[in-house]
């Protein structure tokens, strides 16, 4: 017979290497993999240690996808485990294989100065500066309209009012609104619900007469797409609270 709690232990390391092996094939595991050791007392940061060199491993070295990969356990290394330098020197190693292996005007930068801006303190000069990095990257690769260029304003915009600059937050919030209109015509589900979140930010920021403007914008357009009477029945409800607020001494 065994000692006791070999079996779970025999248990646990066979889920473990289950879980190495299957990130390899399928990075999406990572997440799932990492409750899993942490069940099997498995310290998380052993896991993503254990793991990288799998991945690195399995692609070439100039691989740009190796560089993906990094930059996505870089992300985890960051949000997971709150450790920031093994975060950037993945990081970093994930930016000389994009640099040497393609260029740094590339597509396959775009992970990579996501990660670095939100490695950056919240509020700090260098986390807006890389949120307009990748604002400005992504507006040369897919335009000044499209939809990565939308979701990077509105992330700007939420990062300046999180640090309580608010005036700088609306320019933001506002040009989020019109390029979502451009990209769409002003018409849709996206749009409208769009609307509707950037009316609810002013709201909760006491600029109630610019909530209820584009509160009303929203209810004008919310029509002639799926969801619409849905849809409609939140900003109504909105709306009731936007006037009630405005009412209130």
């Amino acid at each position: 017979m065994g000692k006791p709690g070999s079996s779970t232990k025999r248990d646990n390391t066979e889920r473990r290497e289950s879980c190495l092996l299957r990130i390899v094939i399928s990075p999406t595991s990572r997440s799932e993999c990492s409750n899993v050791t942490l069940r099997g007392n498995l310290r998380p940061y052993q896991f993503a240690r254990d793991t990288v060199p799998l991945e690195e491993n399995w692609l070439r070295s100039d691989d740009p996808r190796l560089a993906h990969e990094l930059a996505d356990w870089a992300n985890f290394y960051r949000a997971q485990l709150g450790l920031l330098p093994e975060a950037d020197v993945l990081l970093s190693r994930a930016e000389r294989i994009v640099r040497e292996c393609c260029g740094m005007a590339t597509s396959h930068m775009e992970p990579l100065l996501r990660e670095r801006a939100w490695m950056a303190a919240a509020g700090s000069a260098a986390r807006f500066r890389g949120l307009e990095e990748l604002r400005d990257f992504r507006a040369s690769v897919y335009g000044s309209n499209s939809r990565p260029v939308e979701v990077s304003t509105r992330d700007l915009a939420t990062s300046y009012a999180e640090s309580g600059q608010w005036q700088q937050a609306v320019k933001l919030y506002l040009n989020a609104a019109d390029i979502s209109a451009r990209r769409t015509g002003g018409r849709g589900f996206e749009h409208v619900h769009l609307l509707d979140s950037i009316a609810s930010e002013f709201a909760a920021h006491g600029d109630l007469q610019m909530a209820l403007a584009l509160n009303q914008r929203a209810l004008e357009r919310v029509t002639g797409f799926a969801r619409a009477d849905e849809l409609r029945q939140i900003i109504q409800t909105h709306h009731a609270e936007i006037q009630l607020k405005l009412r209130t001494p």
